[in-house]
């Protein structure tokens, strides 16, 4: 295989917290995420976003929420643009 994974984090994190969990998802911190290792061609690093938010609204836990079920996705990162009709769709095909 030859998978080329990225990570997105909220664009609040440290860098120090974006290290770290570059760290966690690309494996090289071991635990379970190391097993998928032979499967990683390319580690792609990581991006930071806007998480989306409902702001100014009134709600038990709070009047800003972060939120939610997706439908759809969209996707432009690490130079890949990718639209789906939820949030973890993508396209594939098995090769033998």
């Amino acid at each position: 295989m030859s998978w080329n994974i990225g990570g997105l984090i909220d664009a609040a994190a440290s860098d120090e917290q974006a290290e770290q969990l570059g760290g966690v998802f690309s494996g090289a911190l071991g635990e379970p995420m190391e097993a998928r290792g032979p499967l990683v061609g390319e580690n792609l690093g990581v991006e930071r976003g806007k998480p989306a938010q409902l702001v100014g609204i009134f709600h038990p836990a709070g009047p800003d929420l972060t939120a939610a079920h997706a439908r759809r996705s969209k996707i432009d990162a690490f130079g890949i643009s990718f639209e789906g009709k939820a949030a973890f769709s993508h396209e594939f095909a098995w090769a033998a």
